[in-house]
């Protein structure tokens, strides 16, 4: 059995309601559209542009960001 991870984030409530309306426009889960957009952006290697307070240690690193296993 494969063990899928649980990616936590914080978001502002606004990035939310516009994620919520896109997946409700696609007819889609939360969790589908999250997963083909972190897919897509992975397959593409985005530039990531950072707020200027914001540091990187690692590549595309995020922060406020837990991963756990279920």
């Amino acid at each position: 059995m494969t063990k899928n991870k649980v990616i936590h984030a914080r978001i502002d409530d606004d990035i939310h309601d516009r994620l919520l309306e896109k997946c409700n426009e696609l007819g889609c889960s939360f969790t589908d559209y999250i997963q083909s957009i972190i897919e897509a952006s992975l397959e593409d290697e985005p530039q990531i542009e950072l707020k200027s307070e914001q540091k990187v240690t690692e590549p595309a690193s995020l922060t406020n960001v837990t991963i756990t296993e279920t």
